[in-house]
């Protein structure tokens, strides 16, 4: 079965507590709104911490072949 080719979104997102910025990547049709809450492992911290989603003002949108 051929997979189809899903756009992908970058998004970052800045923990509360130390306001380090990680990377994600998502599918389009799971974007979520700017300032969702999302619970990640901070490589600063090393814990798990409230991550907000922030403002995007360039996305970048990649295609994987």
């Amino acid at each position: 079965m051929k997979q189809k080719n899903k756009a992908v979104i970058i998004k970052d997102l800045e923990c509360i507590r130390c306001r380090h910025v990680q990377t994600i990547q998502r599918r389009e049709g799971r974007n979520r709104k700017d300032g969702h809450i999302k619970h990640l492992w901070c490589l600063v911290c090393q814990e798990r911490v409230e991550h907000v989603e922030l403002p995007t003002c360039c996305t970048r949108r990649d295609n994987a072949a």
